[in-house]
């Protein structure tokens, strides 16, 4: 085993203390819902480096869940949009999409109208998985927080193939 990976025993034992259903996800015919594992630099610590799980966000544990509905409203009510799209009536057709890179629509305890949103987008979705202090630590052990959403991207991709192989889908 390379120093970069990251032992069975070690991945058992994130699944174990996780939720029941992150337990049965990592076996059998749900593979799609598997956790990846993300190993950190070496610290005094952890002299094997800090081990991050990234979870399939359908399996968050009721504190993840909590941050990222958070997240999801602060998005939804406070970060720009584009214009919606109206008939000639007024009446809608489709609400305005996301700017991105986030900026704030309005002047919250955050940010100010018009400033980009920080820490940036792939540092909040760390946040949602391993809370302030836990993104903290996976920033400074060198973990690419980008790799989130390819993880999560690789999970529905996973997911699809295997609806499109299932008859009953």
């Amino acid at each position: 085993m390379s120093d970069n990976e990251i032992s069975e025993d070690v991945k058992k034992r994130h699944v174990i203390n996780a939720a029941d259903a992150r337990a049965q996800a990592s076996e059998g015919t749900y593979g799609f819902l598997k956790s990846e594992f993300r190993r950190a630099k070496p610290t005094p610590e952890y002299p094997d480096g800090e081990v991050f799980e990234i979870p399939h966000k359908d399996l968050f544990d009721l504190d993840q869940q909590e941050r990222w509905d958070d997240l999801q409203d602060e998005m939804r009510t406070c970060y720009e949009h584009d214009p919606d799209v109206l008939a000639p009536n007024g009446s809608l057709i489709a609400k305005g999409q996301l700017v991105y890179p986030h900026r704030w629509a309005k002047t919250t305890e955050k940010g100010k109208k018009g400033e980009r949103v920080k820490p940036s987008w792939p540092e909040r979705l760390a946040i949602v998985l391993w809370g302030e202090d836990g993104a903290a630590r996976a920033k400074a052990g060198g973990i690419l927080f980008n790799e989130i959403e390819l993880v999560w991207a690789k999970q529905r991709l996973a997911l699809e193939e295997r609806q499109k192989s299932d008859p009953k889908s």
